[in-house]
């Protein structure tokens, strides 16, 4: 995350390699938003967002000074990057990635709300740099670069497939069928001639696999949000307050992906399933009887 924050702020051309859809990533819509090596401005924002909290999470097990001034200054870098991207999920996901961590970080509020001046304050000099990069987190005209008809489209797959969905991957080669229904579509390009996908992990599960999928998905990402949590609670119990701030820290890594994945379709993004790994590592570790307690 850093590698690509960083090639982003320096303009070295990134390529594609982690966007989810390159039929939306016209020129008019990226102009002037940071997308690093993802060649997509969303996917770099919830990356950063992610990378902020794990950065934390290491910062309670690392006691060298340099190494803790290194992750501060990843912090401040991948700050700067998540504000250039001018991503209005990437700043719902990091409202709902702050509250999680006052929630479950109880007793380190204080460094929480630390670590979030400082990504504020990093994000303030990007704007502050560039005055008119900010009005696109305000500006709604656009509808989300056509989002609330693409949701609209998924609805109706959903409503025509409800339990086993219209197949997966399937949703791009079906989205035409559904556009002669009641109602006016604006953005038919996206939809007809170069059809993109839902740009919301959670609609696009339901419309392609039904709500047998999405179940299944949201079944899964309960119990491996919920190891998470409870290998934070058991290292808390053996005095293992570093582990147990990791483990915090991985838990708002993940609700600050799937927040921003409210934006995209990220089903196939290996960070979402690389930190839901975790959950179930971590309470095995944690639940290890033998292991010495440092």
């Amino acid at each position: 995350a850093l590698v690509t924050a960083v090639s982003g702020i320096l303009g070295i051309p990134g390529g594609n390699g982690a966007a989810f859809d390159q039929n939306i990533n016209t020129v008019a819509q990226t102009l002037g938003r940071l997308q690093g090596g993802t060649g997509d401005a969303n996917v770099l924002a919830a990356a950063a967002l992610a990378a902020i909290a794990l950065a934390g999470g290491l910062a309670a097990g690392i006691r060298s000074v340099w190494g803790r001034l290194s992750l501060a200054s990843a912090v401040v870098i991948l700050g700067v990057a998540a504000a250039g991207t001018q991503s209005r999920g990437g700043v719902i996901a990091a409202a709902a990635a702050l509250i999680a961590a006052l929630v479950v970080l109880r007793g380190q509020r204080g460094r929480v709300l630390t670590i979030a001046l400082c990504v504020l304050a990093a994000g303030a000099s990007w704007f502050a740099l560039n005055p008119g990069a900010a009005a696109r987190l305000t500006d709604f005209g656009d509808q989300g670069d056509g989002r609330s008809e693409l949701w609209l489209i998924a609805v109706r797959m959903t409503a025509d497939c409800p339990v086993f969905g219209v197949g997966i991957g399937n949703y791009r080669q079906n989205a035409s069928d559904y556009v002669l229904e009641p109602g006016t579509l604006k953005f038919v390009r996206s939809i007809v001639d170069r059809p993109v996908v839902t740009h919301n992990t959670f609609l696009q599960l339901l419309a392609e696999t039904g709500v047998v999928g999405l179940g299944l998905f949201l079944a899964l990402l309960v119990v491996c949000t919920g190891s998470m949590l409870r290998a934070a609670t058991l290292f808390e119990l053996r005095g293992e307050r570093a582990s147990a701030t990791f483990a915090h820290c991985v838990f708002v890594a993940t609700v600050a992906l799937f927040a921003a994945g409210v934006f995209f379709s990220a089903g196939a993004d290996y960070k979402n399933w690389l930190l839901l790994s975790f959950g179930p590592v971590l309470l095995r570790i944690a639940r290890n009887p033998a292991r010495e307690t440092p």
